[in-house]
């Protein structure tokens, strides 16, 4: 067995080694400085704001490539090679494409159609810089791609032998210009590399070409991220220094988010319940057996937390109502509204539109409120209370406690044997079961999404 292990990191070195002589034979040219309008021409030709031209390329392609590529970087859109745009153009940055020819950008992150389908990615080095001793580079990387797992939910493993993502350090185009580049997940099962430019004086600790700020940027690309048009994004091009600490901004969360479904079904924790004897509490501050509003004269034990997380970055569907009440849910969690045909159902949050129409409870009564704002947003923690009425007011809007299906009546249903057995047991012990639900998805709630609902959806009643 470890006479394989060693004939597959040799395979694998000599194939990345091939690459590597390859590439520096071919394709390595050095990016900056562009002082010129060919030189602009072959910066925005490799960057992918124009496509390849053989010989002569007109100006006016030049023209409009140079347009899009201020549209892109926040630049005013003169189509001239300008002192503000040369200036752009010689920043550091990756070597990845900032357009990828044929797809229209609608949002400030891009993702790619490529992703892991394993929820367990393994990385390891082919090579270190000299730079830095080996265990800044193993810390550097360890933390780049905690940020990553974070959000996502996948988990990134060192390994000695045939890596999901091969890390190495080569010659690419000398100090500043490129700092490195990586590959997207196109083919399944199939590692992808990362490879950083050695010509670079690679830094843990200060404001210089600081390596886990670079490898997290890279990183993303090896998820299926493309580049941002925002500028405190990690996913933006250019690099600059975000502080030892840093962290993933909102708009990398989205992006990953949305790239990597997550399953999150909860509601944000500073969402604010009616206590039966007329106190407010917010729902991280739920306790087991706290009896709270649950429909216009009701009220309800709450049972157990389906979810419960106050770590994780979240997406959340934010909505404004016209009487001022607001509320922040994940993006399948299941919200009353007002259907076409003026009767109350149940919608997964993210088909929540200006115009749309929440039940909102004012002073004991139920009236319909109209949506006035809608918004995406990313808070640490998730929270997902279950009552025996199936429902909750969250500050003062009506939603339900159950997500990822649809169907408020079958998810209800499916809950029956959990929301009996909770309320039989404190009948017989005067004790909730559940007294301190630990984080994650509870374990009947799993179940019956991984075995019981694919049964329902089999028979034709659902569709997962």
């Amino acid at each position: 067995m470890r006479s394989l292990e060693l004939f597959q990191i040799t395979a694998i070195s000599i194939i990345v080694l091939g690459f590597i002589i390859l590439g520096q034979s071919k394709s390595i040219q050095k990016i900056i400085p562009v002082q010129t309008m060919d030189d602009a021409a072959t910066f925005l030709t490799k960057f992918g704001f124009m496509e390849e031209q053989d010989g002569y390329i007109p100006t006016d392609k030049v023209t409009d490539a140079i347009e899009q590529y201020q549209e892109f970087y926040g630049l005013a859109k003169t189509g001239q090679l300008d002192t503000k745009t040369l200036s752009d153009m010689n920043k550091v940055r990756c070597g990845f494409p900032d357009v990828q020819q044929k797809k229209r950008r609608q949002k400030r992150f891009v993702i790619s159609s490529y992703s892991w389908t394993a929820p367990i990615i393994t990385w390891n080095f082919l090579n270190y810089t000299e730079d830095l001793t080996i265990e800044e580079q193993v810390e550097a990387f360890e933390y780049a791609f905690e940020q990553w797992s974070l959000p996502s939910k996948l988990v990134f493993v060192r390994v000695h032998s045939s890596p999901d993502i091969l890390i190495y350090f080569t010659d690419i185009d000398g100090e500043n210009g490129i700092l490195g580049t990586a590959e997207l997940p196109i083919f399944p099962n199939h590692n992808v590399t990362i490879r950083f430019d050695e010509g670079e004086k690679w830094s843990t600790a200060d404001d210089k070409t600081h390596l886990s700020i670079v490898a997290a940027h890279e990183i993303g690309h090896t998820l299926g991220l493309l580049h941002s048009k925002v500028p405190d994004a990690m996913m933006f091009a250019q690099y600059s220094f975000k502080g030892p600490n840093y962290k993933l901004h909102v708009d990398d969360i989205l992006a990953i988010k949305e790239l990597y479904d997550t399953k999150e079904t909860c509601i944000s924790g500073d969402g604010i319940v009616i206590l039966k004897d007329g106190n407010r509490v917010n729902v991280s501050n739920l306790k087991i057996g706290d009896v709270i509003q649950t429909s216009e004269e009701t009220y309800s034990p709450v049972l157990t937390m389906l979810d419960k997380n106050d770590k994780t970055p979240t997406l959340f569907i934010r909505i404004e109502t016209s009487l001022g009440n607001s509320l922040k849910l994940t993006p399948k969690h299941l919200i009353a509204v007002q259907s076409n045909i003026l009767e109350k159902e149940f919608v997964f949050a993210e088909k929540l539109q200006n115009g749309s129409k929440v039940y909102v409870h004012i002073d004991g009564k139920e009236v319909e409120d109209e949506i006035v704002h809608v918004e995406k947003t990313v808070e640490k923690g998730y929270y997902a209370p279950l009552t025996n009425e199936g429902t909750l007011i969250v500050n003062g809007i009506e939603i339900s406690c159950y997500a990822l299906i649809e169907d408020q009546e079958l998810a209800h249903l499916s809950m029956t044997p959990l929301r009996w057995f909770l309320q039989i047991y404190e009948m017989i012990f005067s004790e909730s079961f559940d007294e301190n639900p630990t984080d994650g998805i509870h374990w009947y709630g799993r179940w019956s999404y991984n075995y019981l609902l694919p049964i329902v959806d089999k028979i034709g009643l659902i569709s997962l």
